[in-house]
């Protein structure tokens, strides 16, 4: 993948074809049990969840020190959380499976009526936690370092103080207490959705206490909201993140589900923390997790420990095609960085080159093996990444992320490609450069470019030109100046761009979905098969 000549804060996503995925193994099980959450396509779905509000805990956490336990404990929360609101999200869909004589309904007019409950949860609910998860995290650091402090300051209530604040939150601007003072455990911000309310150390004696008697009836007053039957909905916002080592109240009505389900998520929770999924803080680490973990071999050089955070997208990108796409694992046998490609096949070739030569000295034979790999698997500067299906024999064939881009130059790069139609909407990151790649290897898996399907929706835009290609999927899906290249075949380009945008743009546009759902239902006939 190419970054593109010349030179606000995204939602949170869960891609439709994950939610697919589970309302397809819902469809084909015939019901929903608690169980059935520990299969792949609904774990998937749960990680998927986890992962866009642990976006929001990051942001909240960022440049923040908190306790290794409190961190441990936050991330915990977050899982079971979506476990319990993947469980309530399949339930709700389960109830669709039957029609009027109770028979299960097939696949396309159960997914065309539950595909509906994708955007109320994973959309427009998920903002609404992923934004609360931003205010409960920053709440839990600003906690942990009132701990720290003990109780040197007291502690003031502080709203946002304009038009929008809730007016029961308005009651509190200023209310100062002790830090010990139990009011805390209740009232720390977020008090409710959207709560843009904090707290404050203040100087002791600095401001007067708020009596004792008015601060009990404030907080009840902004944590009252009565529904049409009278229960409280606001209720639950009576806690205390960092105190209670949570991120999400533990009295949401996510959590009212079945002691079995309870017991089968927790179950997933504590699985999970020895697990640890990717918790590399070094390089050398995340190395050992990709070979580890992914079953791959890894090389990483040129990448930096402050680059970690592009680490863990591409393990992620890789980790969520392995589970969708099993069958990719033969054809991916080597994650990386380019430089780290190049370096391991100059190992190979050195090793065969001194058995070859015996006699030959050791810095002409290295210097052979070094020009060879860097000329077989390099690449120019302004490639950001590529997928190869060289050097099966050495188990080198996979895909390599050019380091050069590594850090926050490649965002900027990324940034400006979409701004301009050179890459697809909604592909800005690491992740999506990986997606495009996959993308390749998903297509080499299907042998998808010379399909009779795939060609229906490709020739109708190619002769529609190639801007009608830019502005509804990307100039780089199908570039005439790039046809000269030897490593450039806009069919098989057009399918990573489509397959990119597919996995990234919250609302992919329709040659987007068109290819995307044309590769689920390949690979589904060629499982069947």
């Amino acid at each position: 993948m190419l970054a593109a000549e010349g030179g606000k804060d995204k939602k949170p996503v869960v891609r439709l074809s994950t939610f697919r995925n589970a309302a397809k193994h819902l469809q084909k099980a015939g019901d929903f049990r608690p169980d059935m959450l520990e299969d792949q396509p609904i774990r998937t779905l749960i990680d998927e969840i986890t992962d866009a509000l642990m976006e929001g805990v990051n942001i909240g956490l960022k440049d923040a020190e908190i306790p290794t336990e409190m961190a441990d404990r936050l991330g915990r929360d977050v899982f079971v959380f979506s476990g319990c609101k993947t469980y309530h999200e399949l339930r709700e869909a389960s109830q669709l499976l039957r029609d009027d004589r109770g028979r299960i309904k097939p696949f396309g007019k159960f997914f065309e009526e539950v595909r509906q409950i994708h955007p109320e949860y994973n959309e427009r609910y998920l903002e609404a936690e992923h934004q609360f998860a931003v205010h409960s995290a920053q709440a839990a650091a600003q906690w942990a370092e009132i701990e720290r402090e003990g109780n040197d300051y007291d502690l003031q209530y502080r709203t946002a103080n304009d038009g929008k604040v809730r007016p029961a939150h308005a009651k509190l601007e200023g209310l100062t207490r002790p830090q010990d003072d139990p009011c805390w455990s209740e009232i720390m911000p977020p008090n409710g959705w959207k709560c843009r309310c904090r707290v404050v150390q203040v100087r002791k004696g600095k401001y007067d206490y708020t009596d004792r008697n008015e601060v009990s009836q404030l907080v009840r007053e902004a944590t009252t909201d009565l529904d049409s039957q009278g229960r409280n909905r606001a209720e639950m916002f009576r806690f205390n993140p960092g105190m209670d080592r949570v991120i999400f109240p533990k009295h949401h009505p996510y959590y009212n589900l079945s002691i079995q389900a309870k017991t089968v998520i927790t179950d997933m929770a504590d699985k999970r923390e020895v697990k640890n999924g990717f918790a590399a803080k070094t390089i050398a680490e995340a190395e050992e997790a990709f070979r580890t973990q992914l079953g791959v071999k890894c090389r990483l050089d040129g990448f930096k420990k402050s680059d970690m955070a592009q680490v863990q997208e591409i393990f992620a990108c890789v980790s969520h095609h392995f589970t969708d796409f099993p069958e990719l694992r033969d054809k991916i046998k080597f994650v990386g960085s380019v430089k780290g490609r190049v370096a391991a096949l100059e190992d190979v070739k050195y090793t065969e080159l001194c058995k070859l030569n015996p006699g030959m000295q050791d810095d002409v034979l290295r210097k052979y093996a070094k020009n060879w790999a860097k000329r077989m698997a390099g690449c120019s500067s302004s490639t950001y990444a590529y997928s190869s299906k060289n050097f099966t024999e050495y188990a080198l064939n996979g895909l390599a992320f050019n380091s050069t881009w590594a850090g926050t130059k490649v965002k900027k790069q990324l940034e400006y490609d979409v701004q301009h139609k050179f890459h697809p909407v909604g592909c800005d990151t690491v992740k999506a450069v990986f997606d495009h790649e996959l993308g390749h290897k998903i297509d080499e898996m299907l042998s998808l470019y010379t399909d009779p399907d795939f060609l229906a929706i490709y020739n109708p835009a190619k002769a529609q030109g190639e801007r009608f290609i830019a502005d509804n999927l990307s100039a780089y899906a199908y570039c005439t100046s790039f046809f000269r290249k030897s490593n450039y075949t806009p069919q098989k380009e057009f399918i990573a761009e489509a397959w990119s945008e597919y996995r990234n743009n919250e609302k992919p546009r329709p040659l987007a979905v068109a290819v995307g759902e044309l590769i689920n239902r390949k690979y589904d006939a060629k499982k069947q098969n």
